[in-house]
């Protein structure tokens, strides 16, 4: 069973009320953390703060999964590969996650089709830090997973540029 909540002002108390109202619930997305609101918060960022502690505690006291979205800071557009610290709103949110993966692309045309994806995850409180990368099929909506056989051949073709580059910068000899 699916159990789809599209409120406009959703608050953190929905969230708890509609998972305990439903026992069978494993897993809890939401889209995203910055639309949420709370009672009594002035401050958006302890207001995050505060939100992002509520979830941990209901992802602790019930046998569910929750898996939030958030947007990020306009800097990190500009340097490159996503960081905790471009976490939009409060430092709560990396604070209180168990992981934390970011969905990059460094690729020239944002708009290729299929898109090189990489899969970051930059914070895992239970094992290692690790990327993986796949191809995004817009038209499918769908992301694959890239095979073994092309991950090598991009290696191989690095370890030629590279060779290539060693030669040229030693004078052709």
């Amino acid at each position: 069973p699916v159990t789809m909540v599209d409120q406009g002002s959703l608050t953190i108390e929905n969230v708890e009320e509609v998972v305990r109202s439903r026992p069978d619930t494993r897993i809890v997305i939401i889209d995203h953390v910055q639309r949420m609101s709370t009672k009594g918060r002035e401050n958006r960022n302890l207001e995050i703060g505060h939100i992002a502690q509520r979830l941990k505690t209901l992802a602790k006291d019930t046998p569910c999964t929750v898996v939030l979205l958030s947007q990020m800071n306009r800097a990190s557009d500009l340097d490159g590969r996503p960081r905790l610290a471009a976490l939009r709103d409060s430092g709560e949110l990396e604070q209180e996650a168990d992981g934390v993966i970011f969905l990059w692309s460094q690729a020239a045309d944002p708009t290729a089709n299929p898109l090189r994806v990489e899969f970051f995850l930059a914070k895992n409180r239970h094992g290692a830090l690790v990327s993986v990368e796949y191809d995004f099929l817009k038209h499918l909506k769908r992301f694959d997973p890239i095979s073994g056989e092309e991950v090598l051949a991009e290696m191989e073709r690095d370890r030629r540029l590279k060779e290539q580059l060693n030669f040229l910068t030693q004078g052709g000899r």
